[in-house]
């Protein structure tokens, strides 16, 4: 399944977090939370393999596109944060 984001990417604002390969997602991010530049977003499992996934810069979570445990494929975007501006 490919998901989709409902809400268009500001092009020099909002930062995709996607996943890397194939697996089982694990949220530890809800819309409205604040992250830092590196903060866990989510923890991606397949065949007992762990990743974590961690935010690209700083900012506020503005979306979250796969549920709790839903299966993701290589380069699905997960969440979307919008970057705190300097």
């Amino acid at each position: 399944m490919t998901y989709r984001r409902s809400v268009p990417l500001a092009p020099a604002t909002d930062l995709a977090v996607s996943a890397p390969f194939h697996g089982a997602l694990t949220l530890l991010v809800a819309v409205g939370d604040e992250v830092a530049a590196g903060a866990p977003v989510a923890v991606l499992e397949a065949l007992k393999l762990e990743s974590m996934l961690t935010a690209p810069g700083s900012g506020t979570v503005v979306e979250v596109i796969a549920a709790e445990h839903d299966l993701v494929s290589g380069g699905d975007v997960v969440a979307t944060i919008r970057a705190t501006t300097p």
